[in-house]
């Protein structure tokens, strides 16, 4: 592993844990801390993507966004590759795609990790609760075990 890492992986949480399944994020990234993954995986947990995670991003030789979509059926889970948003302006917002803060790894800190992926997560419901609509916990070991997979990988 070449120096300029400090982070082999880096998983990035996004999602309130008190709007229901916007939490699933949360619930799924607290399941792989459980498992225990070596010192050089990562686990930061946030409501929103934020411009500092700019930094983290370009320290990490893997990156993997996590995160809740009221657009895909419930309780489907899904990991597809990102690419960097250089076509639109980084707009510095408390906001951010992942995309963006790809761009803005690139732009800040001249690097980008040499995988990055977006691991989705179908949601029923962001009602005001703590727990999971049940096709979303149902996914949840599906989702853990993709994350293992791609952390291995």
């Amino acid at each position: 592993m070449s120096s300029k890492y400090r982070d082999r992986c880096l998983i990035l949480a996004c999602g309130n844990p008190l709007r229901g399944d916007d939490g699933a994020a949360w619930h799924i990234a607290e399941a792989a801390y459980e498992v225990g993954f070596p010192p050089s995986v990562r686990i930061i947990f946030q409501q929103q993507w934020t411009p500092d995670l700019a930094e983290d991003i370009a320290r990490a030789e893997g990156v993997l966004f996590v995160d809740c979509a009221l657009t895909a059926p419930p309780g489907s889970v899904s990991i597809a590759p990102i690419a960097p948003a250089f076509e639109r302006p980084p707009f510095l917002t408390h906001h951010q795609d992942p995309a963006t803060l790809l761009a803005l790894s690139f732009l800040y800190y001249d690097h980008l990790p040499r995988r990055s992926d977006l691991l989705l997560i179908g949601a029923e419901s962001i009602n005001h609760t703590e727990k999971l609509s049940p096709p979303v916990q149902a996914a949840v070991p599906h989702a853990l075990a993709l994350i293992k997979q791609w952390v291995n990988s």
